[in-house]
């Protein structure tokens, strides 16, 4: 029987390296073991977590939204700002980021009773580790129409001064639960001020919008808000940065800077917070303001520094710097150095308050009927109502074109030109020029002393009549026989004289200002109706006596003939 062939492949063991597999895809061998068990074991290190914490995350919502940890929330919020704390619902989003919604929360004040803060809707962005470990720490806070109450009682204490914690460290600024950022949307913010007032001072916002972001040791900030006012509303931003520090021989304390603009602001809804000023109440007019600050507080003290103010209204813009210390204490003082561009005057008269005017005897302003143009070029004013001279007042201040009546005849001044220097117990004038009825003044220099209690005018002032003026004054001064017909008596009046007048007196009662005149003819010539012949070419002098008129060394001629009284 033949032999079936075999056709069965059977592999050269010779060469039979080369067609073996990997020996990763068979049972380890020799070394190769370890290796594999190695990788077997990082693959399930780094799985395993991996799996654990996709399962958490997808438990998160879960987790979170139970009763629990809505009460951990409360009951942490509550432990934290040492209030209570009420809200209707919770609901905690995990993607992109973990994010609690609060709604309709209440916060209330530190005695429990009366709300301190209610919005309808809290979105707390939260770290997720602490909150695991049942600890609640937020990352960012939001806030949607918010209402605020801040109040401060007659301890002179702010009812939030509880929330920011006290420490000796100024390497540190702790706001509980505030996070790194809080933001306010929308709101509206009630201030209350009782302190060393009998009825409460209040200022709302609304519209507030704001942005409070904490680094390290600082705090930055903007602010945003409407303040309703029957002139219409103004807005406020300001912007800025804390920083706490400790204030030398005050304790630990802060320091605030940053820059402020106001729009249309009422600044006399301002004056009852500092101490019912009389200057802000009389300020009729709104006012946009721009300036950069500095405010420090420490305990027992506050103080507020304004620079590169400007402010603008009434068509007049007021620029300089403004310290006040003391600040929100019936012992508040404060420092201003200012300038103005130039301004009406009657203006500035029409704002001041009654008690003002009668205050500091200024009713001459309005009975003098002051108006004009002025221009503050350096006012420094300083209240210290601690010591004997409370307001002290120094500057310059320039005539740009002024007008006023002075003297029982009502004499009119116009076009008046100068310079006044104010200084503690007086105010000096000088380089006057102007119009004294029709008499041009070419120089003019006097004084107002007893500022404080009586202020009395010292005016000498020097000039040029015309003939048709001098006999205006000799007609009023000079007995009624001399010019029976007054100075229509006299025609083809022609020449001119210098003069020479003090002014002296209360500024109280300018009707009785004692008035003393001189003049020195040149060249006169008229024609008195009485008489056919002309007055021609007259010279010497004329002044003034108690009950009338004098003529010194007066020449010339009448008609054709030579004369010498």
């Amino acid at each position: 029987m033949a032999r079936r062939a075999d056709y069965t492949l059977k592999p050269d063991p010779s060469r039979c390296s080369v067609l073996h597999p990997p020996l990763a895809f068979f049972a380890p061998s020799g070394n190769i073991g370890p290796v594999w068990n190695l990788r077997r074991t990082v693959a399930w290190l780094i799985l395993l977590p991996l799996a654990i914490l996709a399962a958490l995350i997808l438990s998160l919502p879960l987790i979170l939204n139970s009763a629990d940890y809505q009460a951990l929330l409360i009951s942490q919020a509550q432990d934290q700002l040492g209030r209570k704390v009420e809200m209707k619902r919770a609901h905690v989003e995990v993607f992109p980021y973990v994010r609690m919604t609060l709604d309709d929360v209440v916060i209330r004040e530190a005695d429990g009773q009366d709300e301190f803060l209610s919005t309808e809707h809290l979105f707390i962005d939260l770290r997720i580790f602490p909150l695991l470990k049942r600890k609640v720490l937020a990352k960012r806070i939001a806030l949607d129409m918010p209402k605020v109450k801040i109040k401060r009682g007659p301890d002179g204490k702010l009812n939030i001064s509880d929330l920011f914690t006290a420490t000796a460290d100024t390497a540190s600024f702790t706001t509980p639960l505030l996070g790194e950022e809080l933001s306010i949307a929308d709101g509206e913010i009630a201030f209350e001020d009782t302190y060393g007032s009998a009825l409460p001072r209040t200022v709302a916002f609304r519209h507030v919008n704001t942005t409070v972001k904490r680094t390290g040791m600082h705090l930055g900030y903007r602010f945003f808000a409407a303040v309703p006012q029957e002139t219409g509303d103004a807005t406020i931003t300001v912007t800025g940065a804390v920083a706490r520090q400790a204030i030398e021989q005050a304790g630990v304390g802060g320091r605030a800077t940053g820059r402020v603009e106001a729009k249309r602001v009422d600044l006399a809804q301002l004056a009852p917070f500092l101490n019912d000023n009389m200057f802000l109440r009389g300020v009729q007019t709104p006012v946009d303001l721009a300036a950069s600050y500095e405010y420090r507080w420490a305990t027992g003290t506050r103080a507020l520094e304004i620079k590169d103010l400007t402010a603008t209204g009434g068509g007049t813009t007021i620029t300089g710097s403004i310290g006040l210390a003391k600040l929100f204490t019936p012992r508040m003082s404060f420092t201003a150095a200012l300038a103005t561009t130039p301004f009406k005057l009657e203006s500035l008269v029409a704002s001041l308050p009654e008690e003002v005017i009668q205050s500091h005897s200024l009713g001459f302003l309005k009975e003098a009927q002051v108006a004009g143009t002025v221009q503050l070029v350096s006012l420094q004013v300083a209240w210290m109502p601690e010591q004997e001279h409370r307001l002290t007042v120094q500057g310059e201040v320039h005539l740009l074109g002024g007008t006023a009546v002075l003297g029982a005849n009502r004499v009119p001044l116009s076009d008046v030109k100068g310079k006044l220097r104010v200084m503690a117990d007086r105010i000096a004038i000088e380089q006057l020029t102007g119009r004294y009825g029709l008499a041009e003044v070419t120089e003019g220099r006097g004084e107002v002393t007893s500022l404080a209690q009586n202020p009395t005018l010292s005016l000498d002032i020097k000039g040029k009549v015309s003939a048709q003026e001098l006999a205006v004054i000799v007609a009023r001064v000079a007995p009624k026989s001399l010019l029976p017909a007054g100075p229509a008596g006299l025609t083809g009046l022609k020449g001119e004289a210098e003069a020479v007048v003090k002014l002296a007196g209360p500024l109280a009662k300018l009707d009785h200002l004692e008035v003393e005149w001189g003049l020195a003819v040149k060249d006169l010539n008229f024609t008195d109706q009485r008489l056919s012949l002309p007055f021609a070419d007259l010279r010497g002098g004329v002044h003034s006596v108690r009950r009338g008129v004098a003529f010194e060394q007066l020449n010339g001629h009448i008609g054709k003939s030579s004369v010498a009284l």
